[in-house]
């Protein structure tokens, strides 16, 4: 929180607001006149205050803050001195809650100033109400919604105007400040209600985003730059307007955050960005915001400390854990005096100059990330926690983390000397951390140093392990949360099982200087070390050694003797030791600083007595132990790993009396097994379901040998093979053609099976598989199962693939026999192709399919003339891919040629008979055409031709020419007769 180290020549504020209260229903003066809507009879009003003795009036009850949703519009109003003035132009915040008890028909937020425009509740108008007292420190928007709430529920205010800087009762500023360049606002404790209408408790944390709309530039008295908005949380964006003029910022704060930590500046800043590297591996994103009106020397100061951050928090991780922020950074801006004070701001601390981050300062905020941040108080008296760990958590850093010697006494030399410094009558002392109550001393001595001493004294009364888990347990347990103070006492008693009620009181709740706590160092010595189980008398001697600074007064020894008084006989105590049963208990006497006390006691063994070990136990505040058993009993054989075949199985390693002689024996089911004699045993397959036990027996000369035996394991579980690789397939899987797998390398002894399936269905168990017809186009997997005695069974399945269809092998070129003559028969000769290949014929002409024609045989025809033909033979079969050979093309198709006989002439060669010219063709496509000649010249040219006088004496002849399609027209002439007279 706020530094302890303000400066003296603070400039207070000329004079605190002394408004009169004020009450505004609606926006107007007065007493609200609208009534709340009606509520159900079990509704009621909620609490105007969170129960913080410290301001009573502050904070609200009867719900729960989940979320804020907080946009703000800021403009630059001019330059007052040196001071710019600023306003919000426009502003809302939405705040999503939930009820913690009855439905509530009235709740109230806190908000200081501003004037409210609207309310809703669940988007429907509620009525508000007003109440402004300052003297009271109440500031209070009363809400009444329209209909009671229950559960979850969401309240929207809208509301402008300038915003007020909130006057401690200390006289410092916090809430909304002025400066030469901005606006600065900053929560602690209470000045969160200057900005936005809220429960304003540190005991109500939510998550928030945080919209500002700001000028791009900014003009002040000393020019203009680029302005700058930083918040808490990530920046989600950075949006320019259309003109350019003005820039929206967003924040966005995803983990759980009191208001009092919240901050918003406005300013012209240089913004840098950059990542810091854990040493965990984590990377955290870094905003930091440094005044762009600081000097050179000033600037370089800041980023030198930026440079040790990623160092520092991974120290800090080693104490408190892991850093519960998701970034980092720092904002450094001129304010005014009234608020030159560091801050814890979450996620980016605040501070006033180059110098206050050049101190443990920056130390001090970065341990506020864990203690007042993630976990924050429940209310403002308990405000020591975190900065009495603050003030505390440096001061390590410096002496233990960060040193090339550590040296943590230094540190408890340092908080020593500062509570032995400051005497019991002193004004410090009256004001207990737990009970303080005055805002006006609220960052006074019990808060800081008074907290850092507590720290401190914790650390003294229950040493240093269980502090150191005491600490990371409290930012582990209570992250994101508001505990109580009682809490963090009761995880120091859960811890250190130590009774703290009396300390707590002293430190916490009383006013008055508290006792510092004394602490000492316990050993217990033995005279015979080496016992074992032979008779004999051992002295022991207990040892208190005062280590502290104070004088040990009422120190009390515990000392467990059961393993001695179980075989064992003690002699009488001497003076200051009692026994209660097995328990010694020895009431150290006062011893001074730096000196020790001791007493001593004896007991006798008896034959066979196993050991005689003692465990001493400092009973209380500040003890621990330096050598608290020394005489340890003879230890109980362990056996440790898993009892599973294969596995080894060791005696875990222990520590007998020095001189001591071990033997093992291993048994299964209480039956030794044979040269089973060292330290580790690997059960075998035949053992499984039975139980591992193992017998050591310690042996030295002058002492009875004495056997432990361990208890039982579980029964022996089957092995797990350590090799078993995923199978593969050897090539490519095709039907016709065998395929195997790849099974890599087993274990040794391995046995494999295998498993063919095909579409899921299982069809071999041979180690290689030929895939059938019917497998083509479906997936194809082999499961190879590896078995071995004593090991769990073991089945891998290989990738699928898919069975590709068979290849034909014996797939012969055709050929054609026969001429390509018009009306001649042309046959193919397919040769032999596989067994259970179908053939299928396609003749072609010019290479294109002939229609039909799929036989063995082909007859030319007319279409086929001049042209070249030839055949193509397809062959098939189920489960492999078709294969067609087209054989050579023939020569082009030519017409047949006719043969006709000598055309005759029937009739009677006299003059006017008819003479008819008879030819030996009777195809019905045949065509004649004829020519009657009579000496030479044509005289008729059809089959008939009457016989004229004219031709008398003369010869006479026919011819016939005969065409026919597909054929080669052929003329044929008659013998000539002569025409009788």
């Amino acid at each position: 929180m706020r530094n302890a180290a303000r400066p003296k020549n603070w400039r207070y504020r000329a004079a605190a607001r002394t408004l009169a209260v004020a009450l505004a229903a609606g926006g107007t003066t007065g007493l609200a006149t609208t009534s709340p809507a009606h509520a159900a009879p079990e509704a009621v009003d909620g609490a105007q205050t969170a129960g913080d003795s410290m301001f009573p009036h502050v904070g609200n009850g009867g719900y729960d803050a989940l979320h804020y949703d907080v946009g703000l519009a800021w403009a630059s109003t001019g330059v007052v001195g040196t001071y710019m003035t600023g306003e919000l132009t426009s502003a809302t915040t939405t705040m999503q809650a939930r009820t913690t008890g009855a439905p509530l028909r009235s709740f109230s937020l806190d908000l200081e100033g501003l004037q409210v425009e609207s309310v809703t509740v669940d988007g429907v108008a509620a009525t508000y109400e007003r109440v402004q007292d300052p003297a009271a420190i109440r500031f209070k928007l009363i809400i009444t919604p329209a209909t009671p709430v229950d559960g979850e529920f969401t309240t929207r205010v809208r509301y402008s105007g300038v915003p007020q800087t909130h006057v401690d009762v200390d006289k410092s500023w916090e809430g909304w400040s002025a400066t030469t360049d901005g606006a600065i606002f900053l929560g602690q404790p209470i000045g969160a209600m200057t900005a936005f209408p809220h429960n304003n408790t540190p005991g109500d944390k939510a998550t928030y985003i945080f919209t500002v709309d700001a000028p791009t530039l900014i003009t002040s008295a000393n020019g203009t730059g680029p302005a700058g908005v930083a918040s808490n949380g990530e920046l989600h964006s950075r949006t320019p307007s259309s003109d350019g003029t003005r820039t929206t910022w967003t924040w966005v704060q995803q983990e759980q955050m009191a208001s009092s930590l919240a901050l918003i500046s406005i300013g012209k800043y240089d913004v840098l960005e950059s990542q810091v590297t854990l040493a965990s591996g984590r990377v955290l994103p870094e905003w930091s915001f440094v005044d762009s009106s600081l000097s050179a020397a000033n600037k370089t100061t800041i980023n030198n400390r930026r440079t040790v951050l990623a160092a520092t928090i991974d120290r800090f991780e080693q104490l408190y854990g892991p850093y519960p922020g998701n970034s980092i950074g720092v904002v450094v801006d001129t304010v005014p005096a009234s608020v030159n004070y560091a801050l814890e701001t979450q996620d980016r601390p605040f501070f006033p100059s180059a110098s206050s981050i050049n101190g443990t300062t920056l130390l001090h905020e970065l341990v506020h990330q864990w203690y007042g941040d993630a976990v924050s108080p429940r209310t403002w008296t308990d405000i020591w926690i975190n900065e009495g760990m603050g003030t505390w958590g440096p001061r390590w850093h410096d002496s233990v983390l960060a040193a090339v010697t550590p040296n943590p006494a230094a540190v408890e030399t340092t908080y020593f000397n500062s509570w032995n410094a400051t005497a019991p009558t002193s004004a410090s002392w009256r004001t207990p951390p737990g009970n303080q109550t005055d805002p006006g001393s609220l960052y006074g001595y019990q808060t800081y140093t008074r907290g850092a001493q507590f720290w401190e004294a914790l650390r003294t009364v229950v040493r240093d392990a269980a502090f150191q888990e005491i600490l990371q347990e409290w930012t582990s347990r209570y992250n994101g949360d508001s505990p109580p103070a009682v809490r963090l006492k009761e995880l120091a008693e859960e811890i250190s099982g130590r009774d703290l009620d009396a300390f707590w009181q002293d430190w916490i709740l009383d006013g008055d200087k508290p006792a510092w706590p004394a602490k000492y160092d316990v050993s217990l010595t033995a005279s015979d070390p080496t016992y074992l189980g032979n008779s004999t008398t051992v002295t022991y001697t207990l040892r208190a050694a005062n280590v502290g600074k104070v004088t040990l007064v009422d120190g009390v020894v515990e000392v467990d003797v059961h393993d001695i008084t179980d075989d064992a006989a003690l002699s009488p105590l001497p003076g200051g030791l009692t026994r209660d049963v097995d328990t010694l208990i020895w009431t150290v006497p006062q011893t001074a600083a730096g000196e020790a006390a001791t007493i001593t006691f004896t007991a006798s063994a008896v034959d066979g007595s196993p050991s005689m070990g003692a465990t001493a136990f400092p009973a209380s505040l500040g003890g621990g132990c330096a050598s608290c058993s020394p005489l340890a009993p003879v230890p109980d054989s362990v056996i440790v790993g898993d009892p599973v075949v294969g596995r080894p199985l060791t005696v875990a390693p222990a520590t007998w009396p020095a001189g001591t002689t071990l033997a093992r024996q291993w048994s299964v089911d209480a039956v030794p097994v044979a040269d089973a004699t060292e330290a580790t045993f690997t059960p075998r397959p035949v053992d499984v379901g039975r139980t591992v036990t193992v017998a050591v027996t310690g042996t030295k000369p002058g002492h009875d040998s004495f056997t432990r035996v361990s208890a039982a394991t579980a029964v022996v579980a089957a092995g797990t093979l350590d090799s078993t690789p995923s199978p593969a397939l050897d090539g490519a899987a095709q039907v016709g053609v065998p395929v195997g797998p790849l099974t890599g390398t087993w274990d040794e002894g391995v046995e494999l099976t295998f498993a063919w399936r095909v579409a899921g269905v299982e069809v071999a168990t041979s180690r290689s598989y030929t895939p059938t017809a019917a497998d083509a186009d479906k997936n194809l997997t082999v499961t190879v199962t590896g078995t071995k005695p004593g090991y769990d069974v073991v089945a891998s399945t290989s990738p699928v693939v898919t069975v590709d269809q068979g290849t034909l092998s014996r797939t012969p070129q055709p050929t054609i026999a026969g001429s390509p003559v018009f009306g001649s028969t042309l046959s193919v000769g397919a040769g032999t192709w596989d067994e259970g290949v179908a053939i299928s014929y396609q003749w072609l002409r010019g290479g294109a399919p002939i229609a039909g024609a799929d036989r063995a045989t082909y007859v030319v025809g007319l279409a086929d003339l001049g042209a070249a033909l030839s055949v193509r033979v397809t062959g098939t079969k189920p489960g492999y891919a078709a294969l067609a050979h087209i054989s050579s093309a023939t020569a082009a198709a030519v017409p047949a040629t006719l043969a006709p006989k000598k055309p005759r002439m029937k009739g009677t060669l006299k003059v006017g008979k008819t003479l008819k010219a008879i030819l030996g063709v009777r195809a019905p496509d045949t065509k004649f055409t004829y020519r009657w000649t009579v000496a030479g010249k044509s005289v008729g040219s059809t089959a008939k031709l009457k016989v004229r006088r004219a031709f008398r004496g003369k010869p006479i002849k026919v011819t016939v020419t005969v065409t026919r399609a597909g054929y080669v027209s052929v003329k044929t002439v008659s013998r000539a007769k002569r025409v009788r007279r």
